[in-house]
């Protein structure tokens, strides 16, 4: 069987750490990947001025899915957001992420959110030193398709309900719209919907009674990154990017550049990523091998990163734990 061919974004900060134990993963797996690697963000922006160049974009276009690591953004505005510019240029218009425990707790929460439009558009505008101002925009047009592909997401994947979370009581134009429209969206699932303020609330109280939310871009990342710390970390934290024919998956946490090339961030939404990866290629057999070896490696809980170490435990490096979690999957295959 001829290699498949995947466009790699390694990203800085932790990224070329994270994403490097994932392909080892996949490798181990028994899965042929043919990696076409580019560089995205400050290597990108250093070497040739362009931190997402043209031909980043035409390959993840001409190859359909990419597995990418994270990217910083840097503050002095000398580049906007890759991960922004990169979902525009593509149109990935809707992101899934998976929050899942690998404790006592049973959590599993998928948190989809529109990624086109709301603040995240990047409509700003400065009057002078001291004032600026942000618009909103949302449509009718790309909440409904985010909608359907959020929708269709969770029912390939077995779940059942659907939240929708916004602030339509006092934004209800923005948000009303939007509450309105994915309401209309959710066909085959129970559906509800809570405020904003109010599902961050029941998220750290009962995120187990969720199954899935679907909410504006700006809301989508907060609750996101809040479930990240309710499971334990947000480096369990996997995510795809979807868009018509195209798929770019990343783990939702960020570059950390304090641990960047010390070998010991968090490898599992990496690999987790790898997992969704391959299911997208067909490959479920051996993406069903990594999530349970992944599983197996934080249960035992002897070979895993500060992040999830518990106490009176020695935490391990990256490629530690990326080495558990391939003899985990060699024990799985035998």
């Amino acid at each position: 069987m001829s290699a498949h061919r995947v466009v790699l974004l390694p990203g800085d900060g932790i990224g070329p750490d994270v994403v490097k134990a994932a392909c080892r993963v996949i490798d181990a797996a028994g899965v042929a990947i043919e990696w076409d690697v580019h560089e995205v963000g400050l290597p990108a922006f250093e070497r040739g001025g362009e931190a997402l160049p043209a031909a980043v974009v035409e390959a993840v276009a001409e190859r359909g899915v990419a597995l990418k690591g994270p990217v910083s953004t840097p503050q002095d505005g000398r580049f906007r957001s890759v991960n922004i510019e990169l979902r525009q240029r593509l149109d990935l218009y809707v992101q899934v992420r998976r929050c899942r425990s690998f404790s006592e707790r049973a959590i599993d929460v998928l948190v989809a959110r529109e990624t086109t439009e709301d603040l995240y558009a990047g409509m700003e505008e400065a009057f002078g030193e001291d004032r600026a101002v942000a618009l909103k925009p949302v449509s009718a047009a790309a909440t409904r398709r985010a909608a359907r592909a959020a929708v269709a997401y969770a029912r390939s994947v077995g779940r059942r309900r659907l939240t929708v979370v916004h602030k339509a009581t006092a934004m209800p134009l923005t948000d009303g719209l939007f509450l309105r429209v994915a309401r209309e969206e959710a066909d085959g699932l129970e559906v509800d919907d809570l405020l904003v303020d109010v599902a961050a609330a029941e998220l750290v109280k009962r995120p187990g009674e969720f199954d899935t939310i679907f909410t504006l871009n700006l809301y989508g990342d907060i609750l996101a990154d809040l479930l990240g710390a309710v499971v334990g970390s947000v480096g369990l934290v996997a995510g795809v990017n979807l868009g018509d024919g195209v798929a770019v998956f990343e783990p939702a946490h960020g570059t950390a550049p304090r641990h960047a090339g010390h070998d010991r961030a968090n490898p599992t939404a990496a690999v987790l990523c790898g997992a969704l990866l391959l299911r997208r290629l067909g490959e479920d057999e051996a993406a069903t091998r990594i999530e349970a070896a992944v599983e197996e490696v934080l249960r035992e809980g002897t070979h895993v990163t500060y992040d999830v170490a518990r106490p009176g435990v020695a935490p391990v490096s990256t490629t530690a734990m990326a080495d558990a979690v391939i003899a985990a999957i060699t024990v799985l295959g035998g």
